[in-house]
């Protein structure tokens, strides 16, 4: 956590203290001014936490090594990957080095291409490290699975294996010479396997001809539907393809409920959050990563928590009482009974204990034959993924039931 996120939650505390320190009944436009305070505070910490940290970066690309590899992708056009599988031939050129350069064989497609370019600048100041921006963070940046804290992996062809510690030794004081007792302990591995991933577009050789932007349109269409794919299926699993992810919606994690009748009123809403907040996996509501339906999110800022004199929303009373989230569409039908309100990740120590693996190279397939009589080109992506859960202790979801 960098120092202007640090700051920026000193204050949104600074702010709920103050709240918690209004009492009577002739503070309600004092209320209502901190309130949108905190409402600012908190924007500004969603938007601070969803930054990359320059701390986290990768240091193997620093230096020489990293110089003549950025030289190498700054003269690789994915136009040019992309004309080889529309023309039926071998990629050529600067796109062989980089392929080589990945470790990837000719006929794969490297998905780093589909990120963002990124202008790289030499410093003036002292600090003349140059850190270039990591595929996997430009990505996926600011997805709701991310703020949720799902770790995104990439991961080296093979199956990709993910060892947890589930149970060891406890502590325990002794007096001079007393012997300690052997401990058990037991290490678990969870192992992801590629699955598929697709994108498939469809153009007629009319388009091909005359559409400018091409290469430009391609990369906004393929690196949306990778991401909101595979953020959308974290949430939702996918039970209906042969190879089956298991979302947070079906996985085996703690699940909070509240009643149609609770689910407005605003200690019942909040003491179903303060219960996930054990000391172990999260010491406090800030510790709670909470992604939102839009229903609960709707709900929350449409209904009053308090006397209507305050016209204190549900959301307000939760963000005055230390809650943030962020909401994500497509995870829930609406607010009725049996809908999921909110998925929730408990923040300490949560690196690792739920991945998304990505496999580092995908396949760009050109077909010219299937759609030949209309004269359609088919351009399909393939790419390859996989979720698990290795510490599923340190998640959670919130259902409304009847």
């Amino acid at each position: 956590m960098n120092e202007k996120t640090k700051k920026l939650l000193a204050k949104a505390s600074e702010i709920r203290t103050k709240l918690l320190e209004l009492v009577g009944d002739d503070v309600a436009e004092q209320r209502a001014a901190l309130t949108g305070e905190l409402v600012a505070a908190e924007k500004a910490i969603q938007t601070a936490l969803a930054e990359p940290d320059p701390a986290n970066e990768p240091e193997n690309r620093n230096g020489g090594e990293g110089a003549e590899f950025r030289a190498l992708e700054s003269r690789v056009s994915l136009a040019n990957y992309i004309g080889a599988a529309w023309e039926g031939r071998s990629i050529a050129g600067a796109e062989v080095e980089f392929n080589q350069a990945l470790e990837m064989g000719m006929d794969r497609f490297p998905l780093r291409l589909l990120a963002p370019r990124a202008e790289h600048r030499a410093t003036t100041d002292t600090d003349t490290a140059v850190r270039p921006v990591r595929w996997l963070d430009r990505l996926f940046s600011d997805t709701a699975a991310m703020y949720a804290g799902i770790t995104f992996d990439a991961v080296a062809p093979g199956v990709s294996s993910h060892p947890v510690t589930s149970a060891g030794a406890g502590a325990s004081q002794y007096a001079r010479e007393g012997a300690t007792a052997d401990a058990a302990w037991t290490i678990s591995t969870v192992e992801m396997k590629p699955k598929r991933n697709s994108v498939r577009a469809v153009f007629t050789v009319e388009d091909a001809s005359r559409l400018p932007g091409l290469e430009e349109a391609l990369q906004r269409d393929l690196r949306m539907a990778l991401t909101e794919g595979v953020d959308r299926t974290v949430f939702l699993g996918d039970a209906t393809s042969n190879a089956a992810i298991v979302g947070l919606n079906t996985a085996a994690i703690t699940e909070k409920t509240l009643t149609q009748a609770n689910k407005v009123k605003p200690a019942n809403t909040l003491t179903a959050f303060l219960e996930l907040v054990d000391g172990v996996h999260a010491g406090s509501l800030s510790e709670l990563g909470v992604v939102a339906s839009v229903g609960a999110n709707t709900l929350w800022g449409s209904t009053i928590a308090n006397s209507a004199a305050e016209n204190q929303t549900l959301a307000q009373f939760l963000m005055a009482s230390g809650m943030s989230w962020k909401t994500r569409g497509n995870i829930e039908a609406n607010t009725a009974a049996d809908d999921f309100a909110a998925f929730i990740g408990r923040k300490r120590g949560i690196t690792g204990a739920g991945v998304v693996a990505l496999w580092t190279s995908g396949s760009l397939l050109r077909d010219p034959y299937s759609g030949a009589a209309k004269g359609e080109v088919a351009l399909t992506l393939h790419t390859l993924w996989d979720f698990a859960l290795p510490r599923a202790s340190n998640f959670a979801r919130l259902k409304f039931v009847a």
